[in-house]
């Protein structure tokens, strides 16, 4: 006999060590509307609003709001909204229920119960993480403000940010909070200048109001979620004792930066281990450069070499010596106050987390969106400052072969970006120029060095007659030596 599903009921007999919501979920208000509620934001924002709700302050539960797909309200809905998040660390796992998220609405269904949420005056803020192409409205293109239609357009999100904004506005009541959870550089002022701009299509007075009363914070986020695997759900329905069809699998560690600008009031997340700062910029450097940067050649590495995991990849002595000269540059143009040297062994260990299963695949998706904050920017900070660029360049260098669409076995990789289409087609090229030429993923600033294109040409070459790891090893016998290319 099958286990029954997870829902309020069942709490009580949850399996052995399984932790739950002690506080009563009926009496919460939410006080935060978030959009896109994916993996990362069940097993990262969620589990910080769930802490506060156990110490007692009930306004802060989730209104969550899917964008595409049905699918995470069809598994949380059944379940009251309730989920597992699972910590592993090699042998060790701990299990823990979620009761935070009250409400998922799919919003192309009932788009308008969607915006009076948002409106709610119980919402004070409105966090996302939407990835970074959520942020990109195209160029010349009108929006269309029926809310039937906002979820057929290029970004729903700032579609529906803007209409709740308008509508506040309209009966002069102050603007929500809001809070990108996503890995963008300067994803406060980034997701302000692009909800400004299509404020200005709604109404330009109202654009210019809004620019001087909405706040958007910069916060840096950092936890690894894999998307889970049905090996995965099936041992934690074994472990909670229920079936569980929006569990999700984490490591035990969880940081949350944010600048402290919430005029309509917040959680006291700092008593939950969120850190607040007046500037979330050397935070946010070094975790998108150094880990995200660092996860990036981890996924184009494994992608052609065939393997799976991180912890696959993590474990080749040549992956290892890369990290350790990659880091040693990208250091050199980072301003945070902190031991990057404990910071570097702490990802490695991260990294080597097997029981985490962390796919190369999941990670490469959308890399030109990514490759710009990571990569590109320390290359240009390094290249001003007259540093070797090599380790960064080399990286460019391994997506362009990951383009190519194959691996050094043969087998075909699947090529999930937004613009896999013209990508693909320019690597077939094998001319760099015809990469240089996307402003969206290269400044003028690169794309007017004709010694970095070169050197970056070198390597691709490199890597695509050669192979991705032998022109590894030649590299760094280079750096080793002090040779240059």
């Amino acid at each position: 006999m099958s286990a029954s599903h997870l829902d309020q009921s069942g709490l009580a007999n949850l399996g052995p060590g399984v932790s739950a919501p002690r506080y009563d979920r009926s009496t919460t208000k939410c006080g935060i509307v978030h959009l896109g509620v994916g993996n990362f934001h069940r097993a990262h924002q969620a589990v910080y609003c769930d802490d506060v709700l156990e110490a007692g302050d009930l306004n802060w539960a989730i209104s969550g709001v899917s964008l595409r797909s049905p699918n995470v309200r069809n598994d949380l809905v059944p379940q009251d909204c309730l989920y597992t998040v699972c910590e592993r660390d090699g042998a060790q796992k701990t299990a823990r229920v979620i009761g935070s998220i009250m409400e998922v609405l799919f919003a192309p269904e009932n788009p308008h119960r969607v915006l009076d949420r948002l409106n709610s005056p119980a919402t004070k803020i409105v966090s996302l993480t939407i990835t970074e192409k959520g942020y990109v409205w195209p160029e010349g293109v009108y929006p269309n403000w029926k809310a039937e239609t906002f979820c057929d357009q290029a970004s729903p999100a700032l579609l529906f940010i803007v209409e709740a904004l308008w509508r506040r506005w309209k009966i002069q009541a102050k603007p929500f909070t809001l809070l990108s959870c996503d890995n963008l550089s300067s994803n406060g002022p980034t997701l302000k200048q692009a909800v400004l701009h299509l404020a200005s299509d709604r109404d330009p007075k109202f654009s210019s109001t809004l620019e001087k009363q909405l706040s958007c914070p910069s916060t840096t986020v950092d936890r690894i979620v894999p998307r889970p695997s049905s090996d995965d759900r099936k041992s934690i329905n074994a472990l909670i004792g229920f079936q569980d069809a929006a569990s999700v699998v984490t490591e035990p560690f969880s940081q949350w930066v944010i600048e402290d600008e919430f005029p309509l009031g917040r959680p006291a997340w700092q008593n939950h281990g969120v850190t607040f700062v007046e500037d979330v910029g050397p935070y946010e450097d070094m975790k998108l450069r150094f880990l995200n940067g660092a996860h990036t050649f981890i996924a184009l590495f494994g992608q052609l070499c065939d393997l799976e995991h991180v912890s696959d990849v993590i474990t080749e002595n040549q992956v290892d010596q890369f990290l350790d000269a990659f880091w040693s540059q990208t250091s050199k143009t980072l301003t945070v106050t902190i031991n990057l040297a404990d910071y570097q062994r702490d990802l490695k260990s991260r990294f080597s987390n097997a029981s985490l299963k962390h796919r190369t695949a999941q990670i490469a998706m959308d890399t030109s969106q990514k490759l710009p904050q990571r990569i590109i920017a320390p290359i240009l900070e390094l290249d001003r400052a007259g540093q070797d660029t090599r380790p960064h360049s080399f990286v460019v260098a391994l997506w362009m072969a990951y383009l190519l669409g194959t691996s050094e076995s043969g087998k075909g990789i699947n090529i999930d970006d937004p613009l896999a289409d013209q990508l693909q087609r320019r690597a077939q090229s094998r001319e760099i120029g015809r990469f240089v030429e996307i402003e969206s993923i290269f400044p003028a600033e690169f794309r007017d060095n004709p010694q970095l294109i070169l050197e970056v040409a070198q390597l691709f070459a490199q890597i695509a007659s050669i192979g991705a790891g032998p022109a590894l090893s030649d590299l760094l016998d280079q750096l080793k030596s002090g040779k240059a290319a």
